[in-house]
C-alpha cells in the first residue's frame, strides 16, 4: 500500500514556512509558537529523513490533529555535486513531536525525548514571560509617559515610607543591643497593652510558667534567646530569715520581639514610671 493511501484526509494543503533552527537547538520559532522539524527529528534520533516522513502520515490520529500539529513544507537539501533541491518536510508542534514519538524505543531514543520536551518546555515558558511583559510594558509615548510617573510615583512613596521608618528601625537596634532588662509590668506600659494581658500572651506563647503558689519563671528556650532573664531579690523578714525571689524580667531584645508578635508600636519616646 503506498504512502498517498494511508494520509490523513484532512492534511492543510497550504506550505508553511520551514522552521529555522539554529545549530545544536533542538527547537525553533515560528509565528511565537516553538516548533521543530521532521528533518531535525530524523537527525536527532538517527533515523532516515524518508522514514519519520513515512511515520508521520501514517500515524493513528485523526485529520484535525494532523493538520494541527503537522504543518507541511519544503527544506533546501544540498546535493553532494552541488547546488541544492527542494524536499518535503514537516514543522511539527510539540503535541505533535510527543505523538510522534511515542513509538521510539531504546536508551539513547528515551534520552532524546526527555532533552525535546525540557526544550519545549522552556521556550514555552520563555514565551509566556514575554507575553507577561508586553502586557506590563508601554506600547507607544503616551502609555510610556503615564508608565514613567507611575514608576517615579511607586519610587517616591516607597523612599519616603524608608526614610519614616528609618529612625525608629535604628532605636529598635538600640533597644535590642540595649543592657538590662524591665518587669512584665513595665514592658506592658511601653507596649500600650494592660499587664493582664502581657501575662496572658506570654503564659499563652511558652515565654513563662509559674508553679502553684510561685513566681513567674521563663521557659528555657527564651532565656537562651536572651528574650528573658531572671533576677534574684534578697529579702529579709522580721524575724532575720532571708528569702530568695525570683523575678522574670523582659530583655530589650525581648521587647523588640514582643512588640512584633503583638504588632504594637513602641513608645520609644516615653519614659516608664
Amino acid at each position: 500500500m503506498s504512502d498517498d493511501k494511508n494520509q490523513p484526509q484532512h492534511l492543510s494543503l497550504v506550505q508553511a514556512e520551514p522552521v529555522q533552527i539554529v545549530d545544536g537547538a533542538l527547537v525553533g520559532l515560528a509565528d511565537d509558537k516553538p516548533l521543530t522539524t521532521s528533518l531535525k527529528i530524523a537527525e536527532t534520533f538517527d533515523k532516515k529523513h524518508k522514514d519519520v516522513l513515512r511515520a508521520i502520515r501514517n500515524l493513528e490520529c485523526s485529520g484535525d490533529f494532523h493538520e494541527l500539529n503537522f504543518a507541511p513544507t519544503q527544506i533546501d537539501v544540498k546535493m553532494p555535486t552541488g547546488g541544492t533541491r527542494k524536499d518535503n518536510a514537516f514543522n511539527i508542534t510539540r503535541d505533535g513531536f510527543v505523538f510522534l514519538v511515542m513509538g521510539f524505543t531504546g536508551e539513547k531514543a528515551a534520552k532524546f525525548k526527555e532533552k525535546y520536551i525540557a526544550t519545549f518546555n522552556e521556550m514555552e515558558r520563555h514565551l509566556q514571560k514575554q507575553a507577561v511583559l508586553a502586557e506590563i510594558l508601554p506600547k507607544n509615548i503616551p502609555e510610556a509617559l503615564r508608565f514613567a510617573a507611575k514608576m517615579a510615583e511607586g519610587r517616591l512613596f516607597a523612599e519616603e515610607k524608608l526614610k519614616e521608618a528609618r529612625p525608629k528601625v535604628k532605636q529598635l537596634e538600640r533597644i535590642e543591643a540595649a543592657e538590662g532588662s524591665m518587669c512584665i509590668t513595665d514592658a506592658a506600659k511601653i507596649l500600650k497593652i494592660r499587664p493582664k494581658e502581657l501575662f496572658s500572651f506570654m503564659s499563652s506563647n511558652g515565654w513563662i510558667y509559674k508553679r502553684v503558689s510561685g513566681p513567674w519563671i521563663g521557659y528555657q528556650s527564651k532565656l537562651q534567646s536572651g528574650y528573658l532573664e531572671h533576677c534574684e531579690n534578697s529579702t529579709t523578714n522580721s524575724e532575720g530569715y532571708e528569702k530568695i525571689r525570683i523575678q522574670v524580667r523582659v530583655t530589650g531584645k525581648g521587647l523588640s520581639k514582643l512588640a512584633g508578635l503583638l504588632n504594637q508600636p513602641l513608645l520609644l519616646d516615653e519614659e516608664v514610671e
